[in-house]
């Protein structure tokens, strides 16, 4: 039972929430979760943690974990990540294959291969690669392992966000959705469709203004791939508190707009206006690819 509760923890530079779930059948049943305010900057440069700022905090979430729950899933924002597609000729093992994708992608970028973490997947034109920064990822990893806790999954924000679109569509057995959020510091739009997906994420600050026009431009490129996949949204899921933005939306992309909290599809029906649930997104999808890597041993690129 161990393996299939994981928490999930985003942690950025405002607050750090923390969501635990466990898996329930097919989809997810909500533990526990929580918001912490950040006190000082958590990133001092370049996406690296410190470790002195966040540690206590990482510790005092740990102690309101289940007992021997200690099993969590953090993200790296997309902005940290470098991805290409890499070609190679056909190899004998996995190692030789990981060595030949290692080999191809220090000639893609101007870091060496021993400055990185990297991931990478099958695609259909060869293997799409993910790297970040080794110090941008060990700092996260030496935070966990020094509030002792046990780090399962090192995901990209984007991966998080869309496993949360699907969870969602698959619980509520709908299709062709658009999950936007809009909180004090970024805008995220995230839609499935075949054969793409599309995933925006912008900063803003909370001048009613500047995020009415990071919106709009946001939702300008979401309809260029939208002419482009020829695709057509049924509807809008959006995570905002008070849900400023639903009639622009709903004017821009011409289909209904319905307010929804990331944990409502998870056992939580009510919402006290004190509980800012709508900063649980990122955390929640976190949690579900946490299980799922625990599930199946890796965690499948959207």
């Amino acid at each position: 039972m161990n393996k299939l509760i994981v928490t999930g923890i985003d942690m950025n530079r405002h607050h750090m929430t923390a969501v635990t779930l466990m898996r329930q059948k097919q989809s997810f049943s909500l533990i526990d979760f929580r918001i912490f305010q950040s006190s000082g900057n958590i990133f001092p440069e370049n996406e690296v943690l410190d470790y002195q700022n966040i540690v206590k905090k990482l510790a005092e979430l740990r102690k309101g974990l289940p007992f021997f729950s200690r099993h969590v899933a953090v993200a790296i924002p997309d902005l940290a990540i470098m991805s290409r597609i890499i070609r190679i000729s056909p190899q004998n093992s996995q190692l030789m294959e990981a060595l030949a994708v290692y080999q191809a992608f220090s000639g893609e970028v101007s870091l060496s291969v021993s400055e990185l973490r990297l991931d990478y997947t099958g695609v259909s034109d060869g293997f799409r690669v993910y790297a970040a920064r080794k110090d941008v990822v060990e700092s996260r990893l030496t935070a966990l392992r020094g509030a002792r806790l046990k780090p399962i999954l090192v995901d990209t924000e984007k991966q998080c966000f869309l496993q949360l679109l699907i969870t969602a569509m698959q619980y509520y057995g709908k299709s062709e959705q658009v999950l936007i959020e809009v909180n004090r510091t970024t805008i995220r739009l995230g839609v499935m469709c075949q054969p793409d997906c599309f995933y925006r994420c912008m900063p803003q600050s909370a001048g009613e203004n500047e995020y009415s026009a990071v919106l709009a431009q946001l939702m300008n490129e979401f309809l260029q791939f939208c002419a482009v996949q020829r695709f057509q949204p049924a509807g809008v899921w959006l995570i905002e508190r008070n849900a400023l933005s639903a009639g622009q939306i709903e004017a821009t992309l011409q289909c209904p707009v319905v307010l929804f909290h990331p944990l409502s599809m998870l056992g939580k029906n009510t919402f006290s206006d004190d509980e800012e649930t709508e900063l649980c997104a990122l955390a929640a999808g976190m949690s579900m690819r946490g299980i799922i890597a625990r599930e199946e041993g890796y965690a499948a690129c959207c």
